[in-house]
């Protein structure tokens, strides 16, 4: 696992579920929980079974968000860890988010769901960026029918801040350069 200057860390699946110490297998169903301690924001990986039993993050972690997926071979590249349906279901627990890091993982996430197309950017308002899901009707405001915008707090990040965040972040979630 690398750490980058931004302080997440870069890791592939781990070896044994962090629940139950059971090896973790090609092919197992596995849930990674997305933590951070006061030095990063890292990965945490459960075998499903520990998770559906109760298994979790340690408590002194901050809980950020989860996603399902299979594991890969430990040599296999760490290209698309996440899919995009996993990156909006991340998105959506992190609407929550009070803590800085998380208001500036959703606001990065937002930057690479809308460029991923799962989400529409629709312009920003009182210091939030408004977005909606890709296939949802316009909000009533704007003389459509669907549910209203998606506000995301802008973390007040300059320029430079966003793209090494974007990439950090990608790196965390994809494996490669989001």
């Amino acid at each position: 696992m690398a750490a980058t200057p931004g302080g997440y860390s870069i890791s592939k699946v781990g070896s044994a579920c962090a629940g139950s110490g059971k090896p973790i297998n090609v092919g197992d169903d596995i849930v990674t929980a997305l933590v951070e301690d006061d030095e990063s924001m890292h990965r945490v990986d459960f075998l499903a079974d520990a998770w559906a039993q109760g298994a979790r993050p340690d408590a002194n972690l901050i809980f950020h968000g989860f996603w399902r997926r299979e594991a890969p071979a430990h040599d296999a590249p760490r290209a698309g860890l996440v899919d995009a349906e996993s990156m909006i279901d991340l998105f959506d627990q992190l609407a929550s988010a009070t803590e800085q890091r998380g208001l500036v993982l959703r606001y990065v996430l937002t930057l690479i769901l809308v460029r991923k197309k799962a989400l529409v950017y629709e312009g920003s308002r009182d210091g939030a960026m408004l977005v909606r899901r890709r296939g949802d009707a316009l909000p009533a405001e704007r003389g459509g029918e669907g549910p209203d915008f998606i506000e995301v707090a802008d973390p007040g990040m300059d320029d430079d801040a966003i793209a090494e965040a974007i990439d950090q972040v990608g790196q965390v979630l994809e494996g490669e350069d989001a």
